[in-house]
């Protein structure tokens, strides 16, 4: 089971990998934050630059991480 947040309609939906509806394709991602006890990295799909963008089109720097907060 995977939980994806989807920004268009700002809500999580959880969705079963191995259902054979499911297209999947490789896309580029940066990388927004890495969990070193989950061993897990929070990641966002880049744009044709390879730059990771905002709903707004900004650059996000540091992954949203202001003085230690998101």
């Amino acid at each position: 089971m995977f939980i994806f947040f989807d920004f268009e309609c700002q809500s999580c939906v959880a969705v079963d990998g191995r259902d054979p509806s499911i297209t999947w394709a490789w896309c580029s991602a940066g990388v927004l934050d890495y969990d070193p006890d989950s061993k897990l990295y929070l990641v966002q799909k880049v744009n044709k630059k390879n730059r990771i963008i905002d709903e707004q089109g900004k650059p996000v720097v540091n992954g949203y991480i202001v003085n230690g907060e998101f």
